[in-house]
C-alpha cells in the first residue's frame, strides 16, 4: 500500500510567499489547439475577473554570410491571464501550463483553485 503525498511545511508559521505549479507537455501543441484553449478559457477567466495577453514568439535570422539580422514572426507565443494587481496569473505557452499565485498564505487555498 502506497502513502499519498502530502504538503507539510517545516514550520507552522512559514514563510513561503508564493506558489507556482506548472504543468510540461512532452511536445508543444499546435497553434490551432492553443487558439480553442484560448476560446474556452476566455469565459472562465474573465469569471475570476482575470484578463489576457497575448504574446508573440519573435525569432531573429541572421544571415551568416553578410550578418544581417531580420526579425520574424513566429507565430503564437503565450497568452497570459493576470488578474488586476497581478498577484494570481495563469500562463498558457505551447509547453506548458503556469499558475502563480504571488498571495500564497496556505497550501489548501492554491490547491482548491
Amino acid at each position: 500500500m502506497t502513502e499519498t503525498p502530502r504538503f507539510e511545511p517545516i514550520y507552522p508559521a512559514h514563510a513561503i510567499e508564493r506558489c507556482s505549479a506548472t504543468v510540461t507537455f512532452s511536445e508543444p501543441v499546435t497553434e490551432k489547439l492553443l487558439h480553442k484553449v484560448r476560446a474556452k478559457a476566455g469565459p472562465l477567466f474573465s469569471q475570476l475577473q482575470m484578463g489576457a495577453q497575448v504574446q508573440s514568439q519573435l525569432s531573429i535570422e541572421i544571415d551568416p554570410q553578410s550578418g544581417v539580422a531580420t526579425p520574424k514572426q513566429s507565430g503564437f507565443g503565450a497568452i497570459v491571464y493576470s488578474n488586476i494587481d497581478r498577484t494570481l496569473n495563469c500562463i498558457v505557452t505551447p509547453g506548458a501550463l503556469i499558475w502563480n499565485n504571488l498571495r500564497y498564505v496556505r497550501w489548501q487555498p492554491f490547491i482548491g483553485k
